[in-house]
């Protein structure tokens, strides 16, 4: 609902406590939501982690209100929450880099081998055949190295006409 003890303690940085919900009404529609589930109170610690916020919240199915002492415990659960959460998001993103690299190392031989037959074929040097290549990938809004695959594999046969059109050079 963009509402309630979770939202209220994300924005104001500060623990949120509604210790009776059927008598708390500052969030209705969190409320009517809430009661209609059997809950009826709810704690909302919020951390920071390097800029991540998690907001941890405790539910009870009767009346309650969080000890004091407790609270530090789940602002601790809180912030090691927030620290998992960037640990993951760390990760995903290594995971994310580490599958270009090897996306890239696998193609990088298919583009050098297409960047000698487009050399062949046209006599450019490589500043010029990469720059076809790189033109026809666009022009056929396909990735660079699914275009390098293509003309190794019919070893350019065919293709003469299409890379000379992209030089300007006719056909």
């Amino acid at each position: 609902t963009g509402e309630g003890p979770g939202a209220e303690a994300a924005r104001s940085g500060r623990p949120v406590c509604a210790a009776d919900l059927v008598t708390d009404v500052r969030w209705p529609e969190f409320r009517v939501a809430a009661l209609e589930r059997g809950l009826r109170a709810c704690t909302a610690v919020p951390a920071t982690a390097d800029g991540v916020l998690t907001t941890v919240t405790l539910y009870a199915f009767r009346p309650w209100r969080l000890a004091a002492g407790a609270l530090e415990t789940v602002r601790v659960l809180a912030e090691e929450t927030a620290v998992g959460l960037l640990r993951d998001r760390a990760r995903a993103d290594a995971e994310a880099e580490a599958e270009q690299l090897r996306t890239a190392i696998a193609s990088r031989a298919v583009i050098d081998q297409a960047l000698g037959i487009v050399m062949h074929m046209l006599d450019c040097d490589a500043d010029r055949a990469f720059g076809v290549l790189r033109t026809l990938s666009q022009h056929t809004n396909r990735k660079l190295g699914a275009v390098a695959a293509r003309i190794v594999r019919v070893k350019g046969r065919g293709s003469t006409r299409e890379l000379r059109r992209l030089l300007g050079e006719g056909g």
